[in-house]
């Protein structure tokens, strides 16, 4: 055999250039099922074998391999392996910036789930005429709690009735007698020692009369209004009261005057339904009030435990009496009515599940 021709046949295959051998060697990195391996296809005797570790490939020279050719080909590793490095930086970046992203989702989910079976363990909880007012009169009401199912519940569909509004605030938000006059086309008087609400009674309300006092058991006097920046709302006589709500509250001067004299100075003479929420003030304005007089039909007080039993013994003194029905309904408010008022009954089966209960 021709020592030459044999060194011919033996010589090895060389890459035709470093770009494409770094083109196949990037392409050999993930090898699909039945397709052979691009670079030892073509560098047979270049490349002594290939083997992955820990995701990279681990290339070994032949030893017949020129050291130039060797050099050459180990800098297009390194080119190749910076490539590699560069590509798994993004997308390692990539995973990062979407993992915050399912994280954060992830997070709101949760929290939304929470929120529900929170909601869902508290209805779970409420009580059996709880759930008939919900189911009979449903969510959507303008007053803060159950007040407005209390009031539809206890009048049905009379119309044209007159109510007195004593702390009414908005003329909508968290109104026990918007839904009255919107609806039933009640008309009545909206009291308040917050001027800036009467200019949406007058856009609003067309039969509603907004008075800009603060109802107490004397007239023509005047008093410190404590009015919290984000919950006008809750403004109060008692600074101590106010300051539950945050600091900050603003200061106002608002005259007074007892609810018998208003009342006779605009000539009412009849009230079916009175609702009041004064924040620590009821007592005075009972205080002022001639209730054998006036004689209202239904009354809504709110009844924070320092004056809780005040405006029960008040009503006791009175002949009015507190109407059970409602007492599992609204934990916010008591709810009276003259002695022998007949009250709606609840159904039979709704009375049943709370012997159940």
């Amino acid at each position: 055999m021709d020592p030459k021709g044999s060194a011919q046949r033996e010589r090895p295959e060389f890459p035709e250039s470093t770009e494409t051998f770094s083109a196949d060697l990037w392409s050999a990195r993930k090898p699909r099922a039945g397709v052979a391996n691009p670079v030892i296809t073509r560098y047979p005797r270049l490349i002594g074998g290939m083997e992955p570790i820990h995701g990279r490939v681990r290339l070994r020279l032949s030893l017949n391999s020129s050291s130039a050719v060797a050099a050459d080909f180990t800098e297009s590793c390194r080119e190749t392996r910076k490539r590699e490095l560069a590509a798994m930086t993004e997308r390692v970046q990539q995973v990062t910036r979407f993992g915050w992203k399912t994280v954060v989702v992830l997070v709101l989910m949760m929290l939304t789930f929470a929120s529900v079976g929170y909601v869902a363990a508290r209805s779970g909880v409420r009580s059996a005429e709880w759930r008939w007012m919900a189911a009979t009169y449903g969510a959507d009401k303008f007053s803060q709690y159950e007040e407005e199912w209390v009031i539809r519940d206890f009048f049905g569909r009379k119309r044209d009735g007159i109510f007195v509004d004593v702390g009414a605030a908005h003329f909508r938000t968290f109104s026990n007698t918007y839904y009255l006059e919107q609806q039933l086309g009640w008309a009545g008087i909206a009291i308040d020692p917050q001027r800036e609400f009467e200019a949406e009674y007058l856009q609003h309300r067309p039969r509603t009369k907004f008075l800009p006092f603060f109802v107490s058991d004397v007239s023509d006097h005047s008093v410190t209004l404590y009015v919290p920046g984000d919950h006008k709302w809750v403004a109060s006589s008692d600074q101590q009261f106010a300051a539950r709500w945050g600091s900050g509250s603003q200061e106002v001067e608002a005259p007074t005057v007892t609810l018998s004299d208003l009342l006779d100075r605009e000539k009412v003479s009849r009230i079916d339904f009175l609702t009041v929420d004064v924040e620590l003030a009821e007592p005075k304005v009972l205080a002022g009030f001639d209730i054998d007089r006036f004689q209202p039909t239904f009354v809504c007080i709110e009844a924070h435990p320092e004056v809780r039993q005040a405006i029960l013994d008040y009503f006791a003194q009175h002949r009015y009496v507190l109407v059970g029905k409602y007492l599992r309904i609204d934990q916010k408010n008591l709810y009276f009515s003259p002695l022998g008022t007949p009250i709606p009954r609840l159904p039979p089966e709704v009375a049943r599940q709370w012997t159940e209960q």
